[in-house]
């Protein structure tokens, strides 16, 4: 009922004593924390699956030694589950105490590790996206020199932009003008007549 808190708490004493990570108590906690892993995960749309991973678990180590066991009251709603899940053992302040220290780390945790895959998830697509903008722009010539590349794409505006990116197929294959053309409904000379235009805009700088 308690052993996840336990180990959180063993885990940090030891840690705090001797400055180094217990990996096989850590691997533990990862085991018994890898049902709300996998749901967090289930709800990501992205192909980077396994850095994200990899991210969280060092997230889940840093918000385990910064996480503060407190000392609580008897107050009603946790001490009827408590009671409920004793299933009229004897009990004890210390396990009740345990019991609520666990309770607010699971959610302490399970906020924190949705808020922060988000932001990786963010600083993912955008990383991805600035990728997919220089590979669209520089399809036909190499119209900036590549240390200049990421400073000029800087000054495009936000149409400008939008408008690259609707080369970009929803399994990340780049469109012909053609392609996009139908997309918008317009002509092809249409598109390549803008894209044009923002290429000499972007050789320019």
């Amino acid at each position: 009922m308690i052993d996840l808190i336990k180990k959180v708490l063993k885990y940090k004493n030891i840690y705090k004593k001797t400055k180094n990570y217990n990996n096989e108590l850590f691997e533990k906690i990862i085991l018994s924390l890898t049902p709300l892993i996998t749901t967090i995960l289930r709800r990501i749309k992205t192909n980077n699956i396994e850095d994200i991973y990899q991210e969280m678990i060092i997230k889940i180590n840093e918000i385990i030694i910064k996480f503060k066991i407190e000392k609580y009251n008897y107050n009603q709603k946790y001490l009827l589950k408590f009671i409920k899940q004793k299933q009229n053992k004897k009990i004890t302040y210390y396990e009740y105490n345990l019991f609520c220290n666990q309770n607010q780390f699971l959610k302490y945790i399970k906020i924190s590790l949705i808020n922060y895959t988000i932001d990786i998830v963010r600083k993912h697509e955008k990383e991805k996206r600035e990728i997919v903008l220089k590979d669209i722009l520089t399809l036909d010539n190499q119209f900036i020199e590549s240390n200049k590349k990421v400073n000029t794409l800087k000054k495009l505006t936000n149409s400008q932009k939008e408008f690259v990116f609707l080369f970009l197929s929803e399994e990340n294959n780049i469109l012909t003008e053609e392609q996009v053309a139908k997309k918008l409904g317009i002509s092809q000379q249409a598109v390549n007549k803008r894209k044009a235009k923002i290429k000499k805009f972007l050789k320019n700088f």
